[in-house]
């Protein structure tokens, strides 16, 4: 019994070396890239070790096609990082692999660039813009959250996702436009954007998150375009200069707090398909004289004009 144990346990060994002389013959390195490659015989960037300035990534790497930069490839020792250029052929950026990069001013992607991972660009300080090229269909959770200088970004018309706090506190951003075809942004995407003076929300968004636009203090003018049904809890919170909305004919559900704080609207128009008015959805609407209503047999929930103190006209149909 012994000896068996011995036997299963020599075994066990010898299989655990194979499998870590396995994995670890897969790391290679070229010029400042450590990279593994796939089964698919392409090569995924795993770590950075050059010297920072202007850095050109290759295409290929031992031959094999650059198509994945890896979870946190550059975010330790890419700081020094001026300029940075991507591969075409590339098609995935992984889970903060430019985090931090806080020197980098400028940034070129590739058109075969299809996702972008999560908090991928997090805190890169000195990035004012950036162009996402056609192709690339989502931006993950904190992309490019903290980019505090940011204040032009470009969105493809092939963009279907924009994720959780995407460009969140990027106090900078005062330009952008989200294209028709996104069908779904995550909460706080664009909370604390304080830059920010216009959007416009496309009609192909089915899945709007809370908070989205929340604390956007220097937010104008807001226009909802026909298609959107919903408008979930706070999504334009705290935004205290906003002083014109258009809501949509197919509106049916203002969220709690949608609207909560916007102490600089005066008026609003609920369209005629709107059947629930959520808590506190335009609660402390210090400026809010006027609400006409073109629907019948709404439900308005506890505190839904909450200190609206100077509230004077209600019109119903």
């Amino acid at each position: 019994m012994r000896n068996l144990r011995k036997l299963l346990t020599a075994m066990i060994l010898v299989i655990a070396c194979v499998v870590v002389m396995s994995v670890t013959a897969q790391a290679e390195s070229e010029g400042g890239f450590t990279y593994k490659v796939s089964e698919e015989d392409k090569a995924c960037i795993t770590y950075y070790h050059g010297d920072g300035g202007d850095v050109t990534v290759p295409a290929t790497l031992g031959g094999y096609p650059v198509d994945v930069i890896g979870n946190n490839a550059f975010s330790f020792n890419g700081r020094n990082i001026v300029k940075l250029t991507l591969p075409e052929g590339l098609t995935t950026i992984e889970y903060n692999a430019f985090n931090m990069c806080d020197a980098m001013t400028e940034v070129k992607l590739p058109t075969s660039l299809r996702t972008i991972g999560k908090n991928a660009f997090e805190k890169c300080y000195a990035l004012t813009e950036i162009v996402i090229p056609e192709g690339v269909v989502s931006i993950g959770d904190n992309a490019f959250a903290s980019c505090r200088n940011l204040e032009k970004v470009t969105l493809p018309a092939s963009l279907r996702t924009i994720g959780m706090c995407a460009f969140s506190e990027n106090y900078k951003l005062k330009d952008i436009s989200i294209p028709e075809g996104v069908t779904d942004i995550g909460g706080s995407a664009f909370s604390k954007c304080v830059a920010l003076t216009e959007i416009s929300i496309p009609g192909s968004v089915t899945n709007l998150g809370v908070n989205m636009f929340e604390a956007c203090n220097n937010l104008l003018k807001v226009n909802i375009a026909e298609g959107v049904t919903v408008l979930p809890s706070s999504l334009f919170a705290s935004c205290s200069e906003l002083t014109e909305v258009t809501l949509p004919s197919t509106l049916k559900e203002v969220g709690g707090s949608a609207f909560r704080g916007c102490s600089r609207l005066k008026e609003i128009v609920i369209p005629a398909g709107v059947k629930r008015i959520g808590n506190y959805a335009f609660g402390s609407c210090y400026s809010l004289t006027n609400i006409q209503f073109l629907c019948k047999g709404i439900d308005i929930q506890a505190g839904a004009f909450y200190q609206c103190v100077r509230l004077e006209k209600f019109t119903f149909p």
